[in-house]
């Protein structure tokens, strides 16, 4: 019998959160737990349109919690999707690890290194999973360009230069070293590993350039920013050129393209509803028996921030920054 994965729901303020509830709601190895919010009427609609079982405010009989303690202790549901707004959402994540919940949380919403890796360490020793989602690590031309950078298609890595930018005035809760920059570092350092020394530059306040030594000695090219207009459909563009010994390669996200350099193209369009795709991460990662793999993504992401945090140090002293590992 197929094992199914109980989601308990705390908070409904993300902007994204009824969307995450529906992606469960689908998925059949999933199924909805309780739910709590401090609004009732958030909590009434989740109820009414999916079935989840609302968390009742004072403990019910047999049963000494209420609230979110409710959705925390709850006996049957094994991970917790944090869907509170970004500057509450630590705490909650916080309390899912203490109640050795898995965790799901829409991100970024850690602002430091030093709080994410308390979240990590914590994890860790809880022995649970834990997932921060970000859409563009698992776009699929971006997949695809990180498969064939690992595989070596293109012969070690002589160049790559990325680009990645959101609308103006999109913010989960960071500077741009964060929000964007964080999901764009999660991505090059799973790709093309860490890197060893960077220098940034800030334009306009909305813009940031980064230009960064890869560990086999490539150079890495980096801009993003919060520059696309807020009216455009299209949520983020991220492209990507790689340049090797034996070839080379450009992968866009937004046309779900991956172009070889004299060798045709690819097409790898993103699925119509990328939380399913993350969605499907994280059940693997739930079930994951080894404690090394389960922690892997979490690890990937504390590399990130420490890129960010360099980013930081070389937009405020203007010099470049070694990063060691």
């Amino acid at each position: 019998m197929a094992r199914t994965l109980t989601f308990g729901i705390l908070g409904l303020q993300d902007p994204e959160i009824f969307g995450w509830i529906e992606t469960v709601a689908a998925h059949p190895a999933c199924r909805l737990g309780p739910v709590w919010d401090p609004d009732p009427e958030l909590v009434g609609r989740v109820a009414e349109r999916f079935g989840a079982e609302p968390a009742p405010e004072r403990p019910p009989s047999g049963r000494p919690v209420a609230g979110p303690d409710y959705v925390l202790h709850h006996p049957v549901a094994e991970a917790v999707l944090v869907g509170s707004a970004p500057d509450r959402r630590r705490r909650w994540v916080e309390r899912a690890i203490q109640a050795r919940k898995h965790w799901l949380a829409p991100g970024p919403f850690a602002p430091f290194i030093q709080t994410f890796e308390i979240l990590y360490l914590r994890t860790r020793e809880g022995g649970r999973a834990g997932l921060v989602a970000m859409p563009r690590l698992f776009e699929p031309a971006l997949v695809r360009a990180a498969e064939l950078v690992r595989a070596g298609q293109a012969g070690r890595v002589l160049g790559a230069s990325g680009t990645f930018w959101v609308k103006a005035g999109a913010d989960s809760g960071g500077d741009l070293p964060i929000c964007p920059g964080l999901e764009l570092f999660a991505y090059v350092v799973s790709t093309f590993g860490r890197p060893r020394r960077l220098y940034a530059e800030e334009q306009s306040g909305r813009l940031v350039s980064v230009v960064a030594r890869l560990e086999d000695e490539g150079v890495l090219t980096l801009e993003f920013g919060r520059v696309l207009p807020a009216d455009l459909p299209l949520q983020a563009e991220a492209v990507f050129e790689v340049v090797g010994e034996t070839g080379a390669f450009r992968a866009d996200a937004a046309r779900g393209t991956v172009a070889f350099y004299g060798a045709g193209v690819e097409h790898h369009p993103a699925p119509p509803n990328l939380r399913a795709v993350i969605l499907e991460e994280f059940i693997r990662l739930a079930a994951e028996k080894d404690p090394a793999a389960r922690l892997r993504p979490l690890e990937g992401l504390l590399a990130a921030y420490r890129v960010a945090e360099a980013v930081r140090r070389s937009l405020k002293g203007g010099q470049a920054v070694e990063i060691t590992w």
